[in-house]
């Protein structure tokens, strides 16, 4: 018997193994999970910049977007990346709003952020936001040089979920 490679053969083929390496290739590195890859920026951007090192947020996998002037966006977690002078956001909103079990997994990834980078802060019992939130604070609402890290999600809210996670960053002397 012989073997005759016709070009629909061929291409039968080369598609049977672009279909099968995809496949592959998702089970061999699969994409994080959201709460991981949100986590993951907001300690090598937002808690970088915190600590008054530059970063380029397109240097992670981020798009420029043109409106708001200083936002990114974030294809892996669906979320939105706000910079300003005094501190950092990571944003989801509907229909991209995490799920429950999302809010709660990037809740327990930003206390370990908090402990590790920032154990100076304070937990704050009156950020309350939503049905997930946690919040950490130096010095109480109102005061001068007050500068904290605050997580809220409100995955319940239909058409009005959405996350936020921010962080102010500390008065340039007090880095």
């Amino acid at each position: 018997m012989k073997c005759v490679v016709t070009p629909g053969r061929l291409g039968l083929v080369v598609m049977i193994g672009f279909v099968v390496g995809y496949a592959g290739a998702g089970m061999l590195w699969p994409d994080p999970k959201r709460a991981d890859r949100i986590a993951t920026l907001f300690e090598d951007i937002c808690v970088t910049r915190a600590k008054g090192i530059p970063t380029d947020p397109t240097a992670f996998g981020l798009y420029k977007i043109k409106w708001p002037e200083s936002s990114w966006l974030d294809l892996k977690s669906r979320s939105f990346l706000s910079l300003t002078n005094n501190g950092c956001e990571i944003q989801t909103a509907h229909p991209n709003a995490l799920s429950e079990q999302d809010a709660v997994d990037l809740k327990r990834l930003v206390t370990a952020l908090q402990v590790k980078h920032f154990p100076e802060l304070s937990f704050d019992p009156k950020a309350q936001m939503g049905s997930v939130f946690s919040g950490w604070e130096s010095a109480p609402t109102g005061t001068r040089g007050r500068w904290g890290l605050f997580l809220f999600a409100y995955p319940d809210w239909g058409e009005n979920a959405g996350s936020n996670l921010m962080i102010g960053f500390p008065p340039a002397k007090d880095m």
